[in-house]
């Protein structure tokens, strides 16, 4: 039997303590303005393919990586849902050397162009509100990641605008193969 193609985004994952003190921003938030909670991350790619395949390609393109830094280079907003409020990553050498590794690995299962960043909060709501947020938020400017991780929406419609419904399925640490 042929296991089934999911449609995944492949996340970026910080390190654990940089990931719980995203995570505390974004429960705070979420908490705040009644918005949901999501794990931190900066999506590098999405993909529908299936899982088996998928972990090969992530450990390939991960062999030899080590926890990387990043730099935050402001906050910042829009008016997509995905991209609510956030900051916008520094452009760096090693993201960009993995983002096209996955790129060229992935280019038969699905397109995406990165543009990095670490969401804060999914909420419709007006810019002067997201404004106010930006300015009451005083985060760190440097976060160190070391995992990808393959998301995927658990639920019949594989909508990925139900939050709640995603799961990862699969995470590959680097330093690990």
């Amino acid at each position: 039997m042929t296991a089934k193609a999911k449609n995944y985004s492949i996340w970026l994952v910080p390190q654990k303590k940089d990931g719980e003190y995203l995570t505390d921003v974004i429960k705070n938030l979420a908490k705040k303005f009644d918005s949901p909670v999501f794990g931190p991350h900066i999506s590098v790619y999405d993909a529908t393919i299936e899982k088996e395949q998928l972990i090969k390609i992530l450990k390939d393109c991960t062999l030899g990586m080590r926890p990387f830094n990043l730099q935050v280079d402001k906050l910042n907003y829009t008016d997509h849902i995905f991209k609510t409020v956030f900051a916008e990553i520094e452009e760096d050498e090693i993201l960009n050397n993995l983002y096209e590794r996955l790129k060229n690995a992935l280019k038969n299962f699905g397109e995406y162009e990165m543009k990095p960043h670490i969401s804060l909060i999914y909420k419709k709501m007006p810019s002067q509100e997201k404004v106010e947020i930006i300015k009451s938020l005083n985060i760190k400017t440097e976060f160190t990641f070391g995992s990808l991780a393959a998301v995927f929406p658990d639920n019949e419609t594989m909508d990925w605008y139900d939050v709640p419904s995603w799961k990862t399925d699969i995470k590959v640490s680097f330093g690990e193969n």
